[in-house]
C-alpha cells in the first residue's frame, strides 16, 4: 500500500490549485515538465496510456511523476529530497505539503 504526499491550499474547495498555476510554475522551473498523459509499459510489452495532468520532476537517475487533479497535486511517498522538492513547489503555490493522514510536513 502507497502512501502519499499532497500539495493543497488551506481552504481547497474555494482557493485551489489552478491548471493555469501548474502552467506557470513548470515554466519557470526546468526540472518540471507538464504532460497530459503517462504510458506506461505493461510486462507484456504492451503499452498502457493514462489520461489526466502529470507534473514530471527530472532527477538526474529517474523520473518522479506527480498527478494534478481537483486542484492538488499529489505523489506517492518519495525519499526526503522528495518532500523537500514537494515543500519547494508548495512555497511557490503558497500552499501546503500534507500526508494521508492529514500531517503536515
Amino acid at each position: 500500500m502507497s502512501y502519499n504526499l499532497h500539495i493543497i491550499r488551506e481552504d481547497n474547495i474555494n482557493n485551489s490549485i489552478t491548471y493555469d498555476e501548474i502552467v506557470r510554475l513548470v515554466n519557470t522551473c526546468s526540472e518540471l515538465n507538464l504532460r497530459d498523459k503517462m504510458e506506461i509499459k505493461l510486462p507484456t510489452g504492451e503499452v498502457m496510456t493514462v489520461p489526466g495532468t502529470y507534473i514530471l520532476w527530472n532527477k538526474n537517475e529517474f523520473n518522479v511523476v506527480l498527478s494534478y487533479h481537483e486542484g492538488k497535486i499529489s505523489s506517492s511517498y518519495i525519499s526526503d529530497d522528495g518532500i523537500s522538492k514537494l515543500k519547494e513547489i508548495a512555497y511557490q503555490l503558497k500552499a501546503k505539503v500534507i500526508g494521508d493522514e492529514g500531517e503536515e510536513y
